[in-house]
């Protein structure tokens, strides 16, 4: 019996270790993101002030073209750290809207009734609902890197050709 409770310990455990990860690899995601909107609104808000009157044609297109990448990476930052629940996610007693749809003396007794197993289950449906949330987040924040990059090159790039 004894040895049965430290199995159960145990998964528990790796269960918790694979949870608090996650989250803590969402945190990190949305800190990128933060530091990223912050450079693309600094960007953005250099290539406004920009007069392009006295461009040639191509540079213009180069800095419009370069401009809406901006817009473009800024979208999906703002998409990358919006955060998406899963639908199953919400019924789950280990999640806020699952526990917030309980009254506090419901919730707390359905608590105390869960198995180890059906507890570890529950944990494991919640990491593999942020994982997929994470998961989602990185493509978004992906997508945004590459069109900030790209359009920090077109941008630095239509500075070259007006200047030289």
């Amino acid at each position: 019996m004894a040895e049965e409770n430290g199995v159960a310990k145990n998964r528990i455990d790796v269960v918790q270790g694979l949870y608090e990860g996650i989250q803590h690899l969402i945190y990190v995601g949305d800190r990128k993101v933060s530091a990223l909107l912050l450079i693309n609104a600094v960007l953005i808000s250099f290539s406004a002030t920009w007069s392009l009157k006295e461009y040639a044609l191509l540079t213009k297109m180069i800095i419009l073209i370069g401009i809406a990448l901006a817009i473009l990476s800024t979208i999906m930052f703002l998409l990358a750290i919006i955060p998406r629940v899963a639908k199953k996610a919400s019924t789950s007693v280990l999640h806020y809207e699952g526990i917030l749809d309980l009254p506090r003396e419901k919730y707390i007794s359905k608590m105390l009734e869960i198995e180890d197993e059906d507890l570890t289950k529950e944990y494991l449906d919640t990491v593999y609902s942020l994982s997929s949330i994470q998961k989602r987040k990185n493509g978004y924040l992906m997508v945004g890197c590459y069109f900030l990059i790209i359009s920090i090159c077109l941008l630095g790039l239509s500075f070259l050709i007006h200047n030289f």
